[in-house]
């Protein structure tokens, strides 16, 4: 920047600025610095000025596949202990690149800031915050220079992987996730990750390193014997004191058995409240079919909905450190799960779930939990037809992520079902006339199974962890399931402690 006015040209365009101040908190919860940016007000530019503004981050489950892959792979090969989890950030990102505009920028500082300039009229050179293009402009340039490391893209572009084969010994291994000038590393072999630090720095400076314990409003925990427990106890604490409920009694259970009945003849409720309170709720795994279910009352919510919301908010006052723990024994293969519950919603709709895994032991690294929108399912074997189908797109989506990544899977990727008549209908040789009405994109799973990307096994509905996910149960059941989903029953030495 310049405060030269004669180097001001024409037709610069003036866009206001402004000094933003976040509290910034630890993983645990507890308050670290203030941080403060001098940003611009991109929003007043016009969209001729640039191009694409698009920028990638790393998908969560795309993450969490790769730890949970990659740490198997280590379980099984016996390196486990070799595993090294880091993370860095980039101080400034936005400002170590140019900025790109068709126009000259400029900018006034604000004035109540005890600097040089304050108050004066400058010239922008850098890609600051705020403007719309900064985050593409500097996606651009961490991406090659990442790549210039020898790192190479996955079919997630913002997970990286570097892997030096070993003729007669175990690969040397460097997996990076990027949240915009945030990074993660795991790896078994810390001269890869140094490499890339050095490479990192000797383009943006100094980096803010440190070993891994939280990222993107998660707690890290890696426990003795290899497992890592993610959590969101900070957040929640912190989010639960903000709405004023930890005078409340906690619940076992985040729902009763009416979760999915109507509330329309119930009151209305404040919809800011309402919004505020659910948009705030991250969904971990065990309250996902409840958050989901209610986020979609937002539009018109009532005093009925917000009652189940504040069963949430109950339930998580008395697990706030609750959170999947990954471990396995079964090596970097994929398993699947998949249910779901007829006509339970008050439509007439279905409730489908599907959980994945890396061993159908270990805790999930992608759920979904959501009303079939796409179509009203004539029966109970149609509704658990189509959710095989959802849930087998997801299932080739992380194949391909897998072999991406190095862990490529050699046999078919086993889907649990509890329907035979399901079942049956995906491995038919021709579709049966009482099931010709059903939609032709459903019938994707027959497709995965033909090839041989997906295998049906049957599993009894006692034992089908994805039941957890369609319907609502009492607290006994509910904490029966939710330990096996959040994998700690069998793994009792690196279960977190949860507070009561």
């Amino acid at each position: 920047m310049t405060d030269s006015q004669t180097q001001i040209e024409a037709n610069a365009l003036f866009v206001p600025s402004m000094v933003l101040c976040k509290q910034k908190y630890h993983s645990d919860g507890t308050k670290d610095v203030i941080s403060s940016r001098f940003a611009m007000i991109g929003s007043q530019t016009d969209a001729s000025m640039f191009g694409d503004t698009s920028a990638a981050t790393a998908d969560e489950a795309t993450m969490l596949c790769c730890m949970s892959a990659f740490q198997a792979h280590a379980i099984a090969e016996g390196y486990v202990q070799q595993l090294g989890y880091e993370s860095f950030d980039v101080c400034g990102a936005f400002l170590h690149i140019d900025l790109v505009s068709p126009v000259m920028i400029i900018t006034r500082i604000p004035s109540q800031l005890a600097h040089p300039l304050a108050g004066k009229v400058v010239i922008v050179r850098k890609s600051c915050y705020g403007l719309r293009q900064s985050n593409k402009a500097f996606a651009d340039d961490f991406n090659k220079t990442i790549q210039s490391a020898g790192f190479s893209q996955t079919t997630d572009p913002c997970i990286y992987k570097k892997i030096v084969a070993r003729e007669g010994d175990i690969d040397q291994r460097c997996y990076i996730s990027t949240h915009v000038d945030d990074g993660k590393a795991m790896f078994n072999h810390r001269p890869l990750y140094d490499g890339l630090i050095e490479v990192l720095e000797k383009r943006y400076g100094e980096l803010k390193k440190a070993t891994l314990t939280g990222f993107t409003g998660t707690t890290f925990t890696k426990h003795e014997n290899g497992a890592f427990t993610r959590s969101q106890d900070g957040y929640i604490l912190r989010f639960l004191e903000s709405v004023g409920i930890k005078g409340l009694k906690p619940v076992k259970a985040p729902s009763q058995f009416d979760l999915f009945e109507g509330t329309s003849d119930s009151a209305p409720c404040s919809q800011k409240l309402y919004r505020t309170v659910i948009g705030s709720l991250k969904t971990r795994y065990d309250i996902q079919m409840e958050v989901v279910h209610l986020a979609s009352k937002s539009s018109a919510p009532t005093e009925a909905d917000l009652a189940k919301v504040v069963l949430v908010l109950r339930y998580l006052l008395g697990t706030p450190k609750l959170g999947p723990t990954y471990y396995t024994k079964e090596g970097p293969v994929m398993s699947c799960y998949v249910d779901c519950s007829y006509g339970v919603h008050v439509d007439g709709r279905s409730h489908a779930g599907f959980s994945l895994h890396i061993g159908a032991d270990n805790a999930p690294f992608y759920v979904n939990s959501k009303k079939q929108t796409d179509c009203v399912a004539v029966g109970s074997m149609e509704g658990e037809y189509v959710a095989m189908s959802a849930a087998a797109r997801k299932v080739l989506e992380f194949r391909y992520f897998l072999e991406s990544i190095g862990f490529p899977q050699k046999a078919a990727t086993v889907v649990y079902e509890d329907n035979m008549s399901a079942i049956n209908l995906a491995q038919a040789p021709a579709i049966t006339r009482k099931s010709r009405h059903i939609h032709i994109r459903h019938h994707f799973i027959r497709d995965c199974v033909n090839t041989g990307a997906i295998i049906i096994e049957h599993l009894s509905t006692d034992k089908m962890l994805a039941d957890f996910l369609t319907k609502p149960f009492g607290p006994k059941k509910f904490t029966l399931f939710r330990d096996r989903l959040f994998n700690t029953v069998s793994q009792p030495e690196a279960v977190v402690v949860i507070e009561q």
